[in-house]
């Protein structure tokens, strides 16, 4: 297993050729790439020919640098798939299409999504009516990425969101939520992004979830937080105490069902707590402590 990193681990103020840099410098192979890192509004992402004349040099650095653009993550709950209108629900397909696109153009092998049916964002609470067109989205969607290798990857949700109070989904909060909804779309182009944050908010046995996701983890964000708050640490940087994640049992998990991707830590600086040469220091050291403990699990 090998452990990589969002890139905009150094705040969205570092753009995101110079966090490519430094994340190649501190020994990483592997990202996700935010969409808020590439463009500034993630409810417009650039067509497929923007893309190609804006980026095209973001991919030539990617390359160059030797790194893999594993996952590029949608726009959070921003353009919701259940939304409060028909008319509002197509407009968003046809943003989730764009950044199908964009996965495409980066070569990657998982573009996050956040369902729709986040309560601030659509007024229905019929949990049948919010599965019923997720999956009739989804399918629009994926029926524009081809056979390439590309998923769909349904992140985990908290139903309960202490920073932002009315920001909660009431379905799709468990792993089964999520297999029902790749079973009715396509296994072959919808997985399960595990977040083990949102699975600890939630109060989920995390090992028993990834045996539970099994063939359909298709992407992961690996962060530590106290239960409580979403809070994107590294694994270990709590104390027992405050934290309950058991990271060894995690990464032996990952192992047990022969997970083949590298796990990408949703980790972050974004608030700018660390200095540049600081938080490049703490990067490359907490990717060598994971690598060992996932060595030692």
């Amino acid at each position: 297993m090998r452990f990589g990193i969002v890139t905009d681990y150094f705040g969205i103020k570092t753009s995101l050729k110079d966090s490519l840099k430094l994340i190649a410098r501190a020994g990483y192979k592997d990202v996700e790439i935010p969409g808020g890192h590439l463009i500034r509004d993630i409810s417009a992402p650039p067509s497929a020919s923007q893309m190609r004349k804006t980026f095209g040099g973001v991919k030539k650095l990617i390359a160059d640098l030797g790194l893999t653009v594993w996952q590029v993550h949608g726009p959070y709950g921003a353009n919701d798939l259940v939304a409060t209108s028909e008319k509002e629900r197509q407009k968003n397909i046809d943003v989730y299409k764009r950044w199908a696109d964009c996965a495409l153009f980066f070569g990657a092998k998982a573009l996050i999504i956040h369902i729709g049916g986040r309560n601030d964002h659509c007024d229905t609470k019929d949990v049948r009516v919010i599965r019923d067109k997720n999956i009739d989205s989804l399918s629009q969607v994926a029926s524009t990425i081809g056979n390439g290798g590309l998923k769909l990857a349904l992140e985990n949700l908290p139903s309960r969101c202490m920073e932002v109070p009315a920001a909660f989904n009431i379905f799709g909060n468990r792993i089964s939520d999520l297999k029902e909804l790749v079973k009715a779309i396509s296994p072959a182009k919808t997985g399960i992004c595990l977040d083990v944050g949102h699975a600890n908010v939630e109060a989920i046995d995390i090992p028993l979830a990834i045996k539970e996701a099994g063939r359909d983890l298709t992407a992961t964000h690996i962060q530590e937080n106290n239960g409580v708050y979403d809070m994107h640490m590294f694994p270990f940087s709590l104390r027992a105490r405050y934290s309950k994640v058991d990271w060894f049992a995690i990464f032996k998990a990952f192992k047990d069902i022969n997970y083949p991707h590298p796990l990408i830590g949703e980790c972050a600086n974004t608030g700018g707590e660390l200095p540049l040469d600081l938080a490049c220091l703490y990067l490359k050291n907490q990717g060598r402590l994971i690598a060992a403990a996932m060595a030692s699990a």
